[in-house]
């Protein structure tokens, strides 16, 4: 998944000095969160911003707070509606979004993702490990 992810970064035409914002998506653990965030730690091209779960009591959310990377957990209805986790990615300026062992359901179809780039791009990347 990693490798997908970089192969992405390396091939995209970013003629600017923005780093590229990831927000990832984690319900587990978070092992392959930890890898991807400690990964770009130190890139000048992306970086881990923050992490989403449906779970407060999920294993992501200790690594992120190890590493200084913000966590947060949304609810049920919060995601099914999605208006209020859409407005915090686009706020959070959010180019890549990473379901890093995360799969939920909304409306009987795989939700991907639900935000405006602010480079008018929106990627998803999935793993599910």
């Amino acid at each position: 998944m990693l490798s997908l992810l970089l192969g992405y970064l390396c091939n995209t035409n970013n003629t600017t000095a923005e780093m590229y914002n990831i927000a990832i998506f984690a319900s587990g653990d978070g092992s392959n969160a930890e890898n991807i965030a400690r990964h770009f730690a130190a890139s000048t091209t992306a970086r881990v911003k923050c992490v989403l779960s449906n779970k407060s009591e999920a294993g992501v959310h200790r690594r992120m707070e190890r590493l200084g990377i913000p966590s947060l957990t949304f609810a049920k209805q919060q995601w099914l509606d999605g208006t209020e986790i859409a407005d915090f990615l686009k706020s959070e300026e959010i180019d890549l979004i990473v379901l890093a062992g995360f799969l939920s359901q909304r409306h009987g179809q795989r939700r991907q993702h639900q935000a405006d780039s602010r480079r008018g791009r929106q990627h998803t990347f999935h793993h599910q490990g």
